[in-house]
């Protein structure tokens, strides 16, 4: 009978080691945010033996070399080789675009048994899009083809998303007509760049559609036909065939580790928790995997909780890990990418309507800088504090909460933002949208213009089918501006392409009040102030670069809120919240608080209004459209003689009709008069600004 010792020994089966964050790509996707230079502090290569014996001596797991692109370190064969005559099966996860009749014969040369490679599309448009670089597919298939006559096994890798679920047959086409072994389709996580990409994750109703379709296309292909980052897949599989072993599952700290290119050990490398230091535990790969509270509890699903807590499919499926931590701070709550109701819940500590309503609205307008702010709020609310947190758990669960961290003015930051309209040429259209989509300096981009809910012809309706119909928002540092901005002017070449950038801003406060939504008549509050557009310059250390970073994500959500962040950046809690205090009161923080998904929570509709005033009257209406709940962004912009209106202010309303009631009220109480409405009829991307990224 194994012990204890012995059964982990036996369940740790993949390592995967992040050898280097270079690669010559830009996917929109990359887990890693890899670029094209070597990071300065990866592990070298005495370093990389050290790691090698570390998992050797330990145990004798398939190590996977991967990257970034593993293929830019110069002793990446030295070390495949190190590994292979340590015993451990070696493979490797190139990008394809380094596959060479010579690079593959030392590839084979060293003892690397089989490579994946990525093909996200059946088609070059598709894939090129996914991986930022033209001429990508061709590349891919070409090194494919040198792999085939080397004769090294190869499965292909596909990442998930709406942009390609409905190639994928003719990506399994594909990769059986190129003599793969096998493919694995990767679900989106939304982590690294893949962060910008939330609005192309495939909603759960069609995750669970796409996961039944390869559970009936593995009974019938003679390809093998995996999954990774699609833990619900164990429990589809043997709904269709309870005879198979139920294939799936989440392998996060377990059956898994992943290893960066610093030596820090985390569950996968979707799971950004660090839970080791091999560098500073002098490669001690054993002592760190046992000794881990992070590992220990992730190798135990009764240690979840929440909907994967007690659903009857947690020892084979457990959920995806990392999606609980992107979406809440917990990696052992619910899933929220899955839909299934287990047959047994446990009883949550509810509040009431009236509460939860003053909850959301106050979790959104910012929690205290305090320790236990929860706490604080509890005791304002007249509520316990467990049940705040599982509220907010449960708010992320259910699609209703998109981040739970710092809410930054990018001015401040140096940063520097403009707003887009641009009509492509019919031709190039799918092209430019792709290309628009990926770029980390869009956060919000949508189609806009008039829905078939409401009259043509009415006031508000857009008077001229010459307007721009895609509208987004592109930013960055100040200092790079420019050149970024001129890439997108070049992708609009011989179509429209509108810059219109703020001169004064009245209001951005994007928080939703519950209540509004029954009222079509919103109350107007006070005038608001205006600020500046410009950005400023201002220097931040690499420290607080690193605070930022880390505080712009989802934080861990527990009692000791700013805890675990101030540990991350080894730091303590007093510190950090003194920090966040002083840029609390210079503007740099807005605030940290919860950003909700408005659709979700009852706010179908939104649209975006615009008027042509005059100069010696647009502060003051600016000041007046402000003060109105409805509206939750507010700015004087640049006038542009294509589109002849200067002032601008978004609204959200339950449905099309209550929208243009609340634009058709706010515009008579205010005396505006000839404005218009374009009404976003189709998010195409919508994220959080990543800043020092």
């Amino acid at each position: 009978m194994l012990n204890s010792k012995e059964k982990l020994l036996s369940h740790l089966h993949v390592v995967a080691w992040e050898t280097t964050k270079k690669c010559p790509l830009n996917c929109i996707h990359c887990r890693a945010t890899a670029g094209n230079s070597q990071p300065d502090d990866e592990l070298s290569t005495e370093e990389g033996f050290r790691l090698i014996d570390g998992f050797a001596k330990f145990a004798k797991p398939m190590l996977i070399l991967t990257g970034g692109e593993p293929m830019t370190r110069k002793d990446i064969y030295e070390l495949a080789s190190y590994a292979n005559k340590k015993g451990l099966r070696v493979v490797m996860a190139p990008c394809g675009h380094l596959l060479t009749s010579e690079s593959v014969e030392k590839i084979k040369s060293s003892g690397i048994k089989a490579l994946s490679i990525s093909l996200d599309g059946a088609d070059a448009s598709t894939h090129d899009a996914f991986r930022g670089s033209a001429g990508a597919f061709e590349k891919s298939l070409a090194g494919i083809r040198f792999v085939r006559e080397a004769k090294i096994h190869f499965q292909i890798n596909t990442t998930v998303s709406k942009l390609n679920v409905h190639q994928l047959p003719r990506i399994l086409d594909l990769a059986e007509n190129i003599g793969a072994s096998a493919v694995d389709f990767f679900f989106l996580v939304p982590t690294g760049r893949g962060r910008e990409l939330d609005a192309e994750m495939l909603p759960t109703p069609e995750y669970e559609k796409t996961l039944a379709w390869i559970a009936k296309e593995r009974a019938n292909r003679k390809i093998r036909i995996k999954t990774t980052c699609a833990p619900h897949f164990a429990r589809i599989s043997q709904n269709i065939d309870s005879e198979t072993k139920p294939e799936g599952g989440c392998l996060a700290g377990g059956g898994f580790v992943f290893v960066s290119h610093r030596g820090i050990m985390q569950p996968c490398g979707f799971l950004d928790i660090p839970c080791g230091d091999l560098r500073k535990a002098d490669f001690d790969f054993g002592k760190l995997y046992l000794e881990s509270d992070i590992f220990r509890k992730l190798r135990n699903p009764d240690y979840y909780v929440g909907r994967c807590g007690v659903c009857e499919f947690r020892k084979i499926c457990g959920g995806c890990r990392a999606r609980a931590y992107a979406s809440g701070g917990d990696i052992l709550f619910t899933d929220p990418t899955c839909s299934h109701v287990p047959q047994v819940q446990k009883k949550t500590d509810e509040i009431g309507k009236a509460t939860r309503n003053e909850l959301l609205l106050r979790l959104q307008r910012g929690i205290p800088l305090e320790h236990h702010p929860f706490h604080t709020m509890a005791c304002e609310l007249g509520i316990k504090e467990n049940q705040i947190i599982t509220f907010i758990k449960k708010s992320f669960s259910q699609g209703e909460t998109r981040r739970l961290g710092g809410i930054f003015d990018g001015r401040k930051l140096g940063y520097m933002n403009t707003l887009c309209a641009a009509s492509p040429l019919p031709e190039h259209e799918v092209e430019f949208i792709r290309y628009i989509r990926s770029l980390p300096g869009v956060t919000h981009f949508y189609e806009r213009g008039w829905p078939k809910d409401l009259n043509p012809g009415v006031p508000g309706s857009p008077n001229s089918e010459n307007y721009p119909k895609l509208w987004f928002t592109f930013g960055a540092e100040l200092e790079r501006f420019t050149s970024e901005f001129a890439k997108i002017e070049d992708m609009a070449q011989r179509g429209i392409l509108l810059n219109l950038p703020a001169r004064r801003i009245f209001k951005t406060d994007v928080i939703f009040d519950l209540k509004q939504l029954k009222n079509n008549r919103p109350n107007q509050g006070s005038a608001g102030e205006y600020k500046t557009a410009e950005p400023e310059h201002r220097c931040f250390s690499r420290s607080e670069k690193e605070a930022i970073r880390l505080l712009q994500g989802n934080l861990p959500l527990k009692s000791d809120f700013y805890a675990d962040p101030a540990a991350r950046l080894g730091i303590g809690v007093d510190e950090l919240l003194d920090m966040l205090r002083i840029w609390r009161d210079c503007g740099i923080l807005k605030r940290v608080g919860l950003l909700v998904n408005h659709q979700s929570i009852g706010f179908k509709a939104n649209g975006m209004c615009v008027w042509n005033v005059s100069e010696d009257k647009i502060e003051k209406k600016g000041r007046i459209l402000a003060g109105y709940p409805a509206i939750t962004h507010c700015y004087q912009r640049e006038m542009d003689n294509r589109f002849p209106f200067n002032l601008y202010a978004m609204i959200h309303a339950g449905n099309w009709k209550d929208l243009h009631s609340v634009f058709s009220y706010i515009s008579n109480e205010t005396g505006l008069e000839g404005g218009q409405l374009f009404c976003s009829i189709r998010e195409i991307k919508k994220t959080s600004m990543s800043y020092f990224i």
